[in-house]
């Protein structure tokens, strides 16, 4: 019956990303709320499915990561030092998604240094000569492009089965999109692609917390046949 009822906690998170996306309403309480739920779910599902990998906890931290991160981020109102804390939070969590992820496989090089590059010129074309914008937060915005780079390419080095892999290597790059689009905003203030900022950060929370749930299902019933 628990293990059931584990099973269903992920339609909650699920279910509340689908009404943010109908309502195209995504609010600081809605956000916190969701970070929240899918912490709950995954902190749940390790335990009721009983996956011995404590790398597994990693999300769960990250996810805390992420709440305290939003909190800076929302209310940052142009300050430089709350802006650049926001950014080393998310930093932190992008640590904690790249740990999972070499726990469980290793970095693909050749992603690696496409990705890298490609990011890279983009920060030496358009961030790095701003004027207005200080020494330090570009040295914190260049650290979590690299931190980035990295997490995405161990994603795309995983070596699980291929639901959670998707899954995984989706979140990664939707919270890529997603901090791309605040650097747009913030920095440039190119502001078309901001419709896009939410919604894929959103479902990058979504679908890391459903890659793990098919990871813990995976590990139960692979330990059960065995």
């Amino acid at each position: 019956m628990k293990k059931y009822i584990a099973s269903t906690l992920p339609l909650i998170p699920l279910a509340m990303v689908i009404v943010a996306t109908v309502q195209n309403q995504y609010a600081f309480v809605r956000t916190i709320i969701l970070l929240s739920a899918c912490l709950l779910t995954t902190a749940v599902m390790i335990v009721a499915r009983g996956c011995p990998k404590r790398s597994d906890w990693l999300l769960v931290s990250a996810y805390a990561c992420c709440m305290c991160g939003d909190s800076f981020l929302f209310h940052h109102h142009n300050n430089p030092i709350l802006f650049a804390t926001g950014v080393g939070l998310f930093g932190l969590a992008h640590l904690n998604y790249l740990s999972l992820m070499l726990c469980n496989g290793r970095l693909n090089k050749r992603f690696a240094i496409i990705i890298t590059t490609l990011l890279l010129v983009y920060f030496v074309t358009c961030l790095a000569p701003l004027k207005d914008m200080a020494l330090t937060l570009k040295f914190a915005v260049l650290i979590y492009l690299l931190l980035s780079c990295m997490t995405l390419s161990a994603a795309v080095g995983l070596r699980t089965a291929k639901p959670e892999k998707i899954l995984f290597v989706s979140a990664i790059s939707l919270m890529m999109i997603s901090d791309t689009t605040i650097s747009f905003k913030e920095f440039l203030h190119w502001e078309t692609l901001n419709f896009l900022l939410m919604p894929t950060y959103y479902y990058s929370l979504l679908f890391m917390c459903l890659g793990m749930c098919f990871k813990l299902s995976r590990c139960e019933t692979d330990r059960a046949t065995q």
